[in-house]
């Protein structure tokens, strides 16, 4: 009886490591992806800018990757001036906050020196027909935000669900001039056009209806 509590005991703490294994790599994950910022420029122009005094020069549609300290920083461009916070990686609500934050969603750190458009959208894998989320919308000069899938990535035509889980949202951040494309709204772009209504202008445009899904 003693060999046979000796030997559970030994059980519980090595699968108690391997626990404690998996959360410190995804506490460590976590910290490493706040780090990066995402410079995105979806324009047809190429565009000059400063960030914190330092000069940079980013092609048309196209986007660059840096690293920048948590904390207040400053973007110039045309002219203008702008301040932005950084806030990186926060763990708050302790230890629940690593799963309800999302495991598998990437928090995406977007510099928008052009204050273009960008959508976060929601797509429905499993069985039923649920209320959509109302997809959000961002064009603020810097913001961060949780998705699945980032502005190059697709959404995959399936996924796998786990044991006994009827279906879940996934969610992923579109540029605006893509998000119109994937949701067939360029026609309506067009016909508000041809009605002499400029609600739409492309990447910088409001997105007057969102789709059913």
């Amino acid at each position: 009886m003693v060999e046979y509590f000796k030997s559970l005991g030994v059980k519980i703490g090595f699968y108690v490591l391997i626990a404690l294994f998996i959360l410190g790599g995804l506490l460590l994950w976590r910290a490493w992806e706040g780090r990066s910022v995402i410079i995105d420029n979806p324009t047809d122009q190429e565009i000059s800018f400063e960030i914190d005094g330092k000069n940079y020069h980013l092609a048309a549609d196209s986007s660059q990757k840096i690293t920048l300290k948590n904390g207040e920083h400053s973007l110039k461009i045309d002219g203008e001036e702008y301040s932005f916070k950084k806030e990186g990686f926060a763990l708050k609500g302790g230890i629940d906050a690593v799963f309800d934050q999302g495991i598998g969603a990437a928090k995406y750190a977007i510099l928008n020196p052009t204050q273009s458009l960008y959508v976060l959208s929601y797509e429905y894998y499993g069985d039923g027909e649920p209320e959509y989320p109302e997809d959000q919308d961002f064009d603020a000069v810097y913001f961060e935000v949780r998705a699945d899938y980032g502005l190059d990535e697709s959404y995959p035509d399936t996924i796998s669900l786990s044991k006994g889980t009827k279906g879940v949202f996934k969610t992923k951040l579109f540029r605006g001039g893509d998000y119109l494309e994937e949701y067939d709204l360029l026609d309506a772009e067009h016909e508000e056009r041809e009605e002499g209504n400029d609600n739409f202008s492309g990447q910088n445009a409001e997105v007057a209806a969102l789709p059913e899904h």
